[in-house]
């Protein structure tokens, strides 16, 4: 059998907000690139999430490098942010892969060889911009619950029409799991929200949104957040109190165990009459096409210049799940940020 081997400069892995912006850089630069992805289409990743889901940050804060996102002052859906990756990749001529599932990365010779259906590409360099939120984070104890109860995940629910049915247990309080309780209960469902007190983000306006672009995770302020947020779910972003109460459900403590009956544990004792659990517990990146060796630990970033991409000091594997890639460059009109080629392979 003949190995369809090609060759290129950078490879980058997901063509969502990251990997495009990395693309939008390195195709400013004159790099030989590729981005890859397993998608059908761009966006993907945003379309397949739950159907009211919308973003917190208004469209004038979501530009990407050379491109500001439409519709300036409203809240975008998520299908707004799939549109916006799409006609970012088009008009910026970003030469994208789409329907390639990277299934292995391995070190070869002075790079890396990734395995993309039925081709191989080899690389120089590799940027992970798989994302952050790929693959569910469950508790083990999820297993043992009884058959009878159906079980979902945040990354699987879509809207009340489409299931759950009963009494439903959303477990995790942080925003996927405020926000699809409450979703649930306008549908006319009996639902029980359970998980602690994640906190909420006080309101903030536009130029709020414009001064956090420029925090970065090492600065005082990056560092306090990160700690005041790890390990839990993040602050709720737009939910507040008065929304559980309009919508008539109360949060019950965190489901810590089943009890012998396999009836789901809380402080406040069993949780009766429970058809269907909607796991909130978080998602977490999916680095199982990592071969050993090919990554190590999470790269340090330092502060970009304004033109610059964000900066990756890591000698393998550069992960941009969860930095921002880079800043539109000042005093440059948006239409010389556009290059005039579309290379853009495998769209609809």
């Amino acid at each position: 059998m003949i190995e369809l081997l090609e060759r290129v400069g950078v490879l980058v892995v997901g063509a969502g907000q990251a990997g495009l912006a990395a693309a939008w850089h390195l195709d400013r630069a004159g790099v030989d690139y590729i981005v890859i992805d397993a998608g059908v289409r761009i966006g993907d990743s945003w379309r397949q999430r739950w159907d009211s889901l919308t973003l917190f940050t208004p469209a004038s804060a979501n530009a990407l490098p050379g491109f500001p996102m439409r519709g300036t002052g409203r809240r975008p859906t998520k299908d707004d942010a799939a549109d916006h990756l799409v006609w970012y990749a088009r008009d910026s001529g970003l030469r994208v892969a789409l329907n390639s599932p990277v299934t292995r990365l391995q070190v070869h010779a002075a790079g890396f060889r990734a395995a993309v259906g039925d081709r191989t590409i080899a690389a120089d360099r590799v940027v992970d911009a798989g994302g952050s939120h790929r693959v569910a984070r469950i508790p083990d104890f999820a297993s043992t619950l009884p058959t009878e109860v159906a079980q979902l995940t945040s990354a699987e629910y879509r809207n009340p029409a489409a299931g759950p049915v009963g009494r439903v247990l959303v477990v995790g309080a942080g925003n996927s799991g405020a926000e699809i309780a409450i979703d649930l209960a306008h549908g006319g469902g009996e639902v029980l929200p359970a998980g602690r007190d994640v906190g909420r983000i006080p309101p903030v306006g536009t130029a709020a949104f414009a001064l956090m672009r420029h925090v970065r995770a090492e600065s005082i302020i990056g560092r306090r957040f990160i700690a005041r947020t790890g390990g839990g779910g993040d602050p709720l972003g737009r939910v507040r109190p008065r929304d559980f109460e309009r919508a008539a459900i109360t949060r019950i403590g965190r489901v810590a165990w089943l009890d012998r009956t396999g009836r789901p544990l809380t402080v406040e004792g069993p949780v009766e009459g429970i058809a269907t659990v909607v796991w909130c517990t978080g998602l977490a990146p999916d680095r199982s096409w990592l071969a050993p060796g090919s990554a190590t630990t999470p790269p340090r970033c330092s502060r970009p210049a304004p033109s610059v991409p964000l900066h990756v000091h890591d000698p393998r594997v550069d992960d941009l799940s969860r930095a921002h890639a880079g800043r539109r460059r000042r005093g440059r009109s948006r239409a010389d940020d556009r290059p005039t080629s579309l290379r853009l392979d495998g769209l609809p």
